[in-house]
């Protein structure tokens, strides 16, 4: 699949339906679908996987010689292309993990912050409770679903047992 990075555009390049998918086999249709974007005239600037061993053996082996870099350069055009892994997952364990530790700790960057920084999950319970009784709310999607999935789910489990949704 193609995403405009600035705009609506998107698009399904290629499907390859195959029952062991390597990551061998993975730089093949790579290899082909960049072939079809540069004759087309898009410009591939980044590729997103998700976390699945084949994808991290692709990128690592395939396309970084090796050992996982940030970014591969395009043999034909020269460009970057910048390697990330699906970031919705990234942001879904970052969170699931913050609110199973309930600290989460940066370390010391020194471009922007030089001491570290800690946040607490406590912190994100009391600005929903501060702001359960406000009409105007800064975190409009925080909700108690957002705070204990685990509990949301297991109530709808229940419910949908119950005939009840």
């Amino acid at each position: 699949m193609v995403k405009s990075v600035v705009g609506k555009y998107k698009d399904l390049v290629s499907i390859y339906p195959m029952s062991k998918l390597t990551a061998s086999k993975q730089l093949e249709c790579f290899n082909e679908v960049m072939t079809l974007l540069r004759k087309v005239s898009l410009n591939v600037v980044v590729i997103s996987v998700d976390n699945a061993s084949t994808n991290r053996k692709f990128l690592v082996d395939c396309l970084c010689e090796g050992e996982l870099k940030t970014r591969i350069i395009d043999p034909v055009t020269r460009q970057p292309i910048f390697l990330i892994f699906d970031p919705v997952h990234d942001l879904k364990n970052v969170y699931n993990n913050f609110q199973s530790r309930k600290l989460f700790e940066c370390p010391p960057m020194t471009s922007n912050l030089p001491t570290g920084c800690t946040a607490q999950f406590q912190h994100i319970i009391d600005l929903y409770n501060l702001e359960s009784v406000m009409s105007l709310k800064k975190a409009h999607r925080l909700t108690p679903a957002a705070l204990q999935p685990k509990k949301h789910r297991e109530n709808i489990r229940q419910a949908g047992h119950q005939g009840v949704l």
